[in-house]
């Protein structure tokens, strides 16, 4: 029982003990309860986090997409669709397993684009770095001329600097 009372008043900052008259078995129990209520917090906390990862992600590629408007094309756009509308549709059901996946299919789904934004950007960084721009100014520069820059103005770019690498 003092065991009870030290843990009450380190619980509750020391603002007087409830009037329990626990057994060791009671106490004991009390604790194993604790216990598997905290491996259920712990599963719940982290389906807690799965969705929001999830939903994060859904959020930020659509974000993107949306950036990039024509910048990619339709049947570039159909794969990360497809994978966003069956992620909602997962996240809906509650599966964590099944939510961890779709994330993941969602993620390599988007790959090609992002790959191609990077392209892109490191290809218009080295050109304003070779016509003289400074390296940092050159990578804020092509963040800026990346959604100005036509499809037909950036292959002629990139054929250019090919040529002339």
């Amino acid at each position: 029982f003092m065991e009870f009372r030290y843990l009450d008043a380190m619980l509750n900052g020391g603002a007087g003990y409830l009037a329990i008259d626990s057994s060791k078995e009671d106490i004991d129990k009390a604790v194993h309860e604790a216990e598997r209520f905290a491996e259920e917090d712990k599963k719940m906390k982290e389906a807690v986090e799965v969705k929001n990862m999830a939903e994060n992600t859904i959020f930020q590629i659509e974000k993107s997409m949306n950036e990039l408007g024509d910048k990619i094309t339709d049947s570039d756009k159909a794969p990360v669709n497809d994978a966003i509308a069956k992620l909602k549709e997962t996240i809906n059901g509650g599966n964590i397993d099944a939510i961890k996946a779709d994330t993941e299919a969602l993620q390599k789904a988007f790959y090609p684009i992002a790959e191609k934004i990077y392209a892109r950007h490191t290809l218009l960084t080295r050109l304003l770095v070779h016509i003289g721009v400074s390296e940092e100014t050159a990578a804020e520069d092509a963040c800026k001329m990346e959604h100005a820059i036509s499809d037909e103005s950036f292959e002629a770019i990139r054929r250019h600097m090919i040529e002339h690498s």
